[in-house]
């Protein structure tokens, strides 16, 4: 079972059940039907894959992927997602990870869309000298 996908709850409460207090910044690892490792949040395991579903109990963005971009604009892009928190989608009572996709930056130029090689500016005003 050691290739199997993974359900990995990071920096999760762990409530045990016992009665002892709430254990802050946990990690929960699940394999099929089975809790196979419970740790701290930044302990050592094996290494998360691409098959792994990741889930931040604190609502941290897990993944920024980019399509298209300058570097310095993804280095700005990815510092402000990294601050963002989400409240969890929940569904029968269960937090659920979800994927999402932004746009940021200016939408295409018209002009070039159309094939024109000309930007299309807008229309000069007249201003009044006095």
């Amino acid at each position: 079972m050691a290739d199997a996908t993974r359900l990995l709850i990071k920096s999760g409460t762990l409530i045990d059940g016992s009665g002892g207090d709430p254990v802050p910044n946990k990690l929960l690892v699940v394999e099929g039907t089975r809790i196979t490792l419970v740790g701290e949040a930044d302990g050592s395991m094996r290494p998360e894959t691409p098959d792994d579903r990741v889930i931040d109990a604190t609502g941290k963005v897990k993944y920024i992927h980019f399509i298209s971009s300058f570097p310095e604009q993804a280095r700005v892009i990815t510092d402000a997602l990294q601050q963002w928190r989400f409240k969890p989608y929940v569904s029968n009572g269960k937090a659920l990870e979800v994927e999402t996709g932004i746009s940021f930056g200016i939408p295409p130029n018209k002009a070039v869309i159309s094939g024109k090689h000309e930007p299309q500016l807008p229309p000069a005003r007249k201003h009044d000298v006095t």
